[in-house]
């Protein structure tokens, strides 16, 4: 795992990540598909993007996604859901699942 300069840096990334997740769902829902499907048959990265998007430099892909993140049109769905039945019971740690819990923390933690 990558860890981010700040935490400043680590929002602008996440951010400009799910915009161009929106921006692919929104504009290119057919190469979206293509590029799960390559990806579930083992194909790399860079091979399975140019298949699912022949013809999409990144240099056109930047300029695509900054237009779409000022002017975008969002797609969206409803659905209903089911509540779901749940409980929740308390019970204390034992010494081995808090050091795991605090280890598993720090691991993600910012610098």
């Amino acid at each position: 795992m990558q860890r981010c300069l700040s935490a400043a840096l680590c929002l602008a990334s996440v951010s400009v990540s799910w915009a161009t997740v929106y921006w692919l769902l929104n504009t290119r829902p057919d190469g979206v598909d293509r590029l799960s499907r390559a990806f579930a048959a083992g194909t790399g990265a860079n091979e399975a993007w140019r298949q699912a998007f022949p013809g999409l430099t990144p240099e056109q892909a930047d300029l695509e996604l900054h237009d779409y993140m000022k002017h975008g049109q969002y797609a969206y769905g409803e659905a209903t859901v089911a509540k779901a039945s749940t409980s929740v019971a308390a019970r204390a740690l034992s010494e081995a699942e808090v050091k795991a819990l605090l280890a598993t923390l720090a691991a993600h933690a910012l610098p």
